[in-house]
């Protein structure tokens, strides 16, 4: 493998646990609780029609509004049966509820509570290391603009950042060749099934990491070409790290008997 792509929002960096905090306080605003986890987050924003925050917060509204939990949701048919819960239950009545979660959580994604909450991940460092040292390509892909990963990028060495305005499945054979790799021998690492569905669509190798994804069973059934742990994991898969295979140092014996005094 000669180029590695990685999708910046949820492997870069994560921003579910900001968005965590801002619906809980979205829905504290409408006098409602937050029942749901970081991990049921992913797994709607994991969806491409639910990814935007928008129709993700009438998803989680319309999930309250019928006290439903994810474990009453069959996986083999939680997107279309979401689609259906958005669809069917949501009214005009209750637009001024969703706007006011939409304008508490916006509020909060922008104060300077939110800020430490958009940390890079800890253990991408070392793994571009790893990757770098041995020849391999490394691109950064975002569907957002490129200043929202500026500073982290300053911190991952020589690394091409990229985002386009294109679908993503035409973005990863532009940026391919804009970078000179076949589109062959490249793998886009991801978390979602949109992301799935996006390099299926581009012809591209496509690797989930477990770790940043939603519901495991959802991710398992878009039939990405490989599943690893965490970034760590895939990059030990990729390029193991050398050994050092110099001989622990041994005390030499000797078989001759001891000298005598004279």
């Amino acid at each position: 493998m000669k180029l590695v792509i990685i999708h910046a929002d949820g492997i870069l960096r994560s921003a579910t646990t900001a968005i965590h905090t801002g619906l809980t306080k979205g829905f504290s605003a409408i006098d409602l609780p937050f029942r749901y986890s970081e991990k049921d987050i992913r797994t709607v924003r994991g969806f491409e029609k639910f990814h935007a925050m928008e129709t993700c917060i009438k998803v989680f509204y319309a999930l309250t509004k019928q006290g439903m939990r994810f474990a009453n949701v069959d996986p083999k048919l939680m997107e279309r049966q979401l689609d259906t819960l958005v669809s069917m239950g949501i009214r005009e009545y209750d637009t001024e509820s969703l706007q006011k979660i939409a304008t508490t959580f916006n509020e909060f994604l922008q104060s300077e509570q939110a800020a430490p909450l958009f940390s890079i991940t800890p253990n991408v460092q070392p793994v571009f290391q790893q990757l770098a040292a041995a020849g391999i390509k490394l691109a950064v892909w975002t569907g957002n603009a490129l200043g929202s990963i500026q500073e982290d990028m300053t911190k991952l060495g020589d690394v091409f950042a990229a985002t386009s305005d294109k679908p993503l499945p035409d973005a990863l054979p532009a940026l391919c060749s804009q970078l000179g790799v076949p589109l062959e021998e490249a793998v886009y690492v991801g978390h979602t099934v949109a992301d799935i569905r996006a390099a299926q669509a581009a012809s591209c190798k496509c690797v989930i990491l477990l770790n940043a994804a939603g519901d495991e069973r959802i991710v398992r059934q878009a039939e990405a070409d490989a599943y690893e742990v965490d970034l760590p994991t895939f990059a030990n898969t990729l390029a193991p790290p050398v050994e050092d295979e110099t001989p622990p140092s041994a005390v030499a014996e000797t078989t001759e008997p001891p000298a005598k005094l004279v």
